[in-house]
């Protein structure tokens, strides 16, 4: 004869639970994947590259140095990167001999690498003397830094237009002490200072 089960109410089985108490203790099949895990990057799609910065993000002075051939010019000119233009500097104990205007053989070294660079831009060419403080010592060629810092712009203006670089291109200006970089309390300082820089800027 088939067996008889005796039915049992809900209080019977589970005594002082509510229906509510029930339904919250039922636990449903897993949840399925949330909207964002579906979102996140496929680690086998291709990654875009960054673009690259377009020209008219570049000020001038950046356009003007990303122009020149600057891997030429070696370690002895440091390269000075502005708004509106681009510095090479170099400092006068490889250009001349203490207190003298006369190019050395290791200075006529430097500015070739530097024209092999210019002679390829119009823009124009602004060469800038600079002295520390130190007065010039009995010197009747160069009375004081301020004719000794001219000299040495103008002779390395000369030197531009002699191998190639059109004179109305380039302009020589002697500062003397006035515009120091350095600390000319120092030994270091006053070196810093002691320095030619030519100044390349765009035609207005």
């Amino acid at each position: 004869p088939p067996v008889q089960v005796a039915s049992r109410s809900i209080n019977e089985m589970y005594p002082g639970w509510s229906a509510a108490d029930l339904a919250a203790s039922f636990v449903g099949p897993p949840k399925p994947p949330t909207a964002l895990a579906d979102q996140s990057p496929d680690p086998a799609a291709p990654i875009s590259p960054e673009p690259a910065p377009t020209p008219s993000s570049m000020s001038e002075g950046e356009e003007m140095a990303a122009s020149l051939a600057l891997g030429d010019l070696g370690n002895d000119v440091q390269v000075i990167v502005s708004e509106r233009s681009v510095s090479f500097r170099v400092n006068s104990e490889i250009l001349f001999d203490s207190s003298q205007a006369d190019l050395s053989r290791s200075g006529l070294s430097v500015l070739r690498r530097i024209v092999s660079v210019l002679s390829g831009t119009e823009h124009e060419i602004t060469v800038e003397g600079h002295t520390d403080s130190v007065p010039v010592r009995r010197n009747v060629r160069y009375p004081s830094n301020w004719e000794l810092s001219s000299a040495r712009a103008g002779s390395v203006v000369r030197y531009l237009q002699a191998n190639g670089i059109e004179r109305h291109r380039l302009r020589a200006v002697g500062y003397a002490d006035t515009r120091p970089i350095g600390d000319n309390h120092t030994p270091e300082g006053r070196a810093t200072n002691r320095r030619v820089e030519l100044i390349i800027e765009k035609r207005d």
